[in-house]
């Protein structure tokens, strides 16, 4: 079996139509690029939008499929720190002056990566939805989400 656009676009199609709403609604979101927007959240926003987990189930917001949370985790490069059990071999560079330096140390990509820089933390979530049983939920997540669009 191909797994192509196009095979993939008709499996879209045909869940659109399926009775698991959940299931039908992701799919119709997909096929029409209704994508979820996404805000960035700090440790206090986040505990507030679990803590209300239940006040989004109660509208029919099934946080596990309508609320996603994106941390950045994985880190593609350890920096090299001498002394810490567990070293990894460095990667130096040649500098200007003949001396070598390692490479976070001359790269903001790879201290990005390496987690020496933090990434943002991310909700994505349906815009649509939220708007829709706006008053049902507590100003206090509607100003989470409105405060960071």
């Amino acid at each position: 079996m191909k797994l192509d656009d196009s095979f993939m676009l008709t499996v879209f199609a045909q869940w659109a139509e399926e009775e698991d709403e959940i299931l039908a609604d992701l799919s119709r979101r997909f096929l029409h690029r209704r994508l979820y927007k996404y805000v960035s959240v700090d440790k206090e926003d986040q505990e507030e939008i679990i803590r209300a987990a239940d006040d989004f189930r109660k509208v029919g917001i099934d946080p596990a499929y309508y609320l996603q949370f994106d941390f950045p985790s994985d880190f593609f490069y350890d920096v090299y720190q001498p002394g810490m059990g567990d070293e990894k071999l460095p990667i130096f560079l040649l500098t200007q002056s003949g001396g070598l330096a390692e490479i976070s140390e001359k790269s903001d990509i790879v201290r990005t990566i390496s987690g020496i820089r933090r990434g943002v933390n991310r909700l994505y979530y349906p815009a649509d939805l939220i708007e829709k049983h706006r008053t049902q939920l507590s100003p206090k997540i509607i100003k989470i989400l409105q405060d960071k669009d």
